[in-house]
């Protein structure tokens, strides 16, 4: 063997083999690349093909059976047999993908009857036991997307499933079960806030308040036990949610949050209890004021304007005499909405005149 390779190496024509060797092996390769991306688009254009054929399948048979009442009312042959053929159909993956976007979207378009319809069919279809499956052990992405269908479809005996991940390690994951555990379980599942050691993010506190919008004023609970959460993300949402309804059970609960380390905790104790004109903590706003950076100060002067009165009018044309925009401005606003005019004889520099002149112009049309 060891003879014959070195004379095959050593040869009069070895670079013509190699050569040849090399190019062969390269055109197979290329064929191989180039049938196996082929094979691949026609895949994927068939998937694409049979997506669009069901899509219109459904959404005719579908439309039919939410505005049908009589023909498919449930529990009668009509509907059975829609029930046992959507079965059928959901067994096949393609098609149960179709079927469920395509519930999804109308439920998502139709209001009152027709709404609760799509719902009780899905779950008479058993749809959820697919969406269980792949939120044990699908991708996260299909996690994620299971979240919302389950949410949608009120499937509540789905909650405890949910609940595994509402201090999920994955934002997307997380704040997808957050959402859904509302949509299932209503405002009572928000008890779960207070247990989260993660943030909530500004964006997922916008999209529950305006789940919550969804349900009835005699629902909602007091959200003062937000307050006690030892996240302080959850503080802040507790405290937009108690100025959101007005809550006042106990306002003395937070003015004592005014003085939290957390900026973002004092100014939305200070904007809460603004809210809910809670009056009496405008006698230690001055207080407030010395104990805070300038970032808060304007914020405090703010709240004096809308919750103070006449004896705060001595602290306020101190403030005047500031060198300093963002304070004469806001103190000027105070004392105009106080009923404030500036004498005729006034000490202030012409730079704070104009300030004073500017901001009448803003609050006076």
């Amino acid at each position: 063997m060891k003879e014959w390779l070195l004379g095959y190496l050593f040869n009069e024509y070895p670079p013509i083999w190699i050569s040849s060797w090399g190019i062969l092996c390269l055109l197979t390769g290329s064929v191989v690349i180039l049938l196996v991306i082929l094979r691949s688009r026609l895949i994927k254009t068939r998937k694409i093909q049979l997506q669009e054929k069901f899509r219109e399948e459904y959404e005719a048979l579908l439309t039919e059976f939410v505005f049908d009442e009589e023909e498919y009312e449930v529990g009668e042959e009509k509907y059975n047999a829609l029930v046992f053929r959507l079965q059928r159909a959901a067994k096949n993956d393609i098609r149960r993908e179709v079927l469920v976007a395509t519930i999804l979207f109308l439920h998502h378009d139709f209001k009152g009857a027709p709404e609760k319809r799509l719902v009780r069919l899905y779950q008479d279809v058993g749809l959820e036991k697919y969406a269980f499956r792949a939120i044990r052990y699908g991708s996260w992405y299909e996690k994620a997307f299971e979240f919302t269908e389950l949410g949608q479809m009120q499937v509540n005996h789905g909650l405890p499933l949910v609940l595994n991940y509402i201090g999920h390690y994955s934002t997307v994951l997380r704040e997808e079960a957050q959402f859904a555990a509302v949509r299932m379980g209503g405002v009572k599942n928000l008890e779960y806030l207070s247990e989260l050691n993660r943030s909530v993010s500004d964006w997922q506190q916008t999209r529950i308040m305006q789940e919550l919008d969804q349900f009835p004023l005699e629902d909602i609970p007091s959200f003062y036990y937000l307050l006690d959460a030892k996240n302080d993300s959850i503080i802040v949402f507790g405290l937009k949610l108690i100025s959101k309804y007005r809550q006042l059970d106990n306002p003395d609960k937070m003015v004592g949050l005014l003085w939290h380390e957390n900026l973002d905790v004092g100014v939305a104790a200070l904007s809460a209890l603004v809210a809910i004109d809670h009056f009496p903590v405008a006698d230690d706003l001055p207080n407030l004021f010395y104990s805070h950076d300038e970032q808060f100060q304007p914020e405090v002067i703010r709240a004096i304007g809308l919750l103070g009165n006449d004896s705060h009018i001595p602290f306020l044309e101190e403030l005047l005499q500031r060198n300093d925009y963002d304070l004469v401005m806001a103190a000027t606003k105070a004392l105009i909405r106080l009923g404030y005019t500036l004498p005729a004889n006034t000490t202030l520099s012409s730079y704070n005149k104009e300030i004073y002149k500017h901001a009448r112009y803003e609050l006076i049309p």
